[in-house]
């Protein structure tokens, strides 16, 4: 430290020597001192202050870092973002915040490109964000929605669909050999969905005979059992389907064997015997059969058949609620709940079919900047520091915030010699006068009059 304090200290002599000697050349043409521009002055005084600078040159990293001085240098290079911090006097290595200046836009969304240390990705761009279906690339995998479009879905009357992609969102379509599961037909069991949204009988997939009351065209021949038209007869069975047994023309069980069953003894049918396994049927003989309740995810009679359980899909408008993108309807397909407003994307605040937005990091957002507000990428914003200190102002030097001042160039207007501040606490060199001339108050007065070549400002 001492030898440092002696450095600047000799340095400094011979800077107020060289400058005292300059100053004391009393007017004399070539040879004089100015406050922004040299003159000559003299081979042995250069000759100290050139040996001075060679033995004591501070070393070319050497920047205004004062102790305890933590705030950020912008050291970008060309279009990509760079930041350097004190360490200790000296300015530490420029580190590349892997962002740039060049804006991108993808699928209506704007971002920024990518820097690889400091080479500019010109692919690259952050507005990229998981694959949506809506006819876009978002990925920017040059594929536009991939794994979505074609997608299988199920459609609103349970028949199986593809998904179509468009700039609105995706849309579960008919497609041909669309189906309808029939669990009521057994394994595989299956109606046939037409594109105008009608569904043909439920069938199982091979033909077999005929099993009685359970809604399929079980042999394929285009009828379904449990027709109407089909009389009952005293046989203790539901000949026409309807949850009755043995009714006649009055609707009362047993009226068809002329007799009332509650009266007599009859064997009670079983809920296996007419195909139902939940909610409550006539055994047969008058009295009820509760035949159970249905698992999770099913419910009675939701497949379109009495007493059959079979799954209901949880409403498009409870699925949604609260959500985006695609969610499941709970009975192997999924509900399309739309996008997103900007900035905030379908699960960018971290939770999946969420709208939200992850704000960068205050120290990227303010990396380069030490004054104003700027924009945190989700719509709020960061302070990068207070007001400017002496001349400057936020921006002042034409860089958006960052503190700085520009000088004055008119500030010599209606003068023709001597020095006027330039607005940012320095000065600026008006001229100097020749001959017998001397300056006074910004004019050269006495002698010739004559006045030298402006100095270019």
């Amino acid at each position: 430290m001492r030898l440092y304090s002696g450095v600047v200290g000799l340095l400094s002599a011979i800077f107020m020597a060289v400058r005292a000697w300059g100053d004391s050349c009393q007017g004399v043409p070539g040879r004089c001192w100015s406050t922004t521009r040299w003159r000559p002055i003299g081979g042995q005084s250069l000759a100290l202050v050139a040996l001075a600078l060679q033995l004591f040159a501070l070393p070319a990293q050497a920047g205004p870092c004062a102790e305890g001085d933590t705030a950020p240098r912008d050291c970008s290079v060309g279009v990509c973002k760079g930041v350097a911090y004190c360490e200790g006097p000296y300015l530490g290595e420029c580190t590349a915040t892997g962002e740039s200046t060049q804006s991108c836009t993808v699928c209506g969304r704007t971002g920024y490109r990518y820097c690889s240390d400091f080479d500019l990705m010109p692919e690259s761009c952050s507005a990229h964000r998981a694959e949506l279906c809506n006819a876009c690339d978002d990925d920017g995998d040059g594929a536009v929605d991939e794994g979505l479009a074609g997608a299988a879905c199920t459609l609103p009357n349970g028949c199986s669909g593809v998904m179509s992609c468009s700039s609105s969102g995706g849309t579960c379509v008919w497609a041909p050999g669309s189906t309808k599961p029939c669990p009521n037909c057994g394994t595989g069991g299956y109606a046939t969905c037409q594109q105008d949204g009608s569904i043909g009988l439920c069938r199982p997939v091979a033909p077999t005979g005929e099993i009685d009351c359970n809604g399929c065209d079980d042999n394929h021949d285009g009828v379904a059992d449990g027709a109407s038209s089909t009389a009952e007869t005293c046989n203790g069975q539901d000949d026409d389907c309807d949850g009755a047994i043995d009714e006649g023309s009055s609707g009362v069980e047993g009226d068809a064997c002329a007799v009332n069953v509650a009266q007599v003894c009859c064997e009670p049918t079983t809920c296996v015997a007419q195909g139902k396994n939940c909610g409550v049927i006539s055994n047969g003989c008058g009295s009820p059969l509760d035949c159970g309740t249905c698992p999770s995810g099913q419910a009675c009679g939701t497949g379109g058949v009495p007493n059959v359980c079979a799954c209901a899909p949880i409403p498009e408008q409870t699925a949604c609620s609260g959500k985006c993108g695609l969610v499941p309807n709970g009975c192997g397909s999924t509900w399309n709940c739309g996008g997103c407003t900007s900035p905030q994307s379908c699960g960018g605040g971290g939770t999946p079919n969420v709208c939200g937005c992850t704000p960068v990091s205050q120290a990227t957002a303010c990396a380069g900047k030490n004054c104003g507000l700027v924009s945190n990428g989700c719509g709020g914003t960061y302070s990068c520091g207070g007001a400017c200190t002496g001349y400057n102002s936020c921006g002042g030097g034409g860089n958006p915030n960052v503190c700085g001042c520009s000088a004055d160039p008119n500030a010599c207007d209606g003068r023709e010699c001597g020095s006027v501040d330039n607005g940012c606490g320095g000065t600026m060199n008006c001229g100097t006068c020749l001959g017998t001339a001397y300056c006074r108050a910004g004019e050269c007065v006495g002698g010739d009059l004559q006045k030298s070549e402006e100095v270019s400002r």
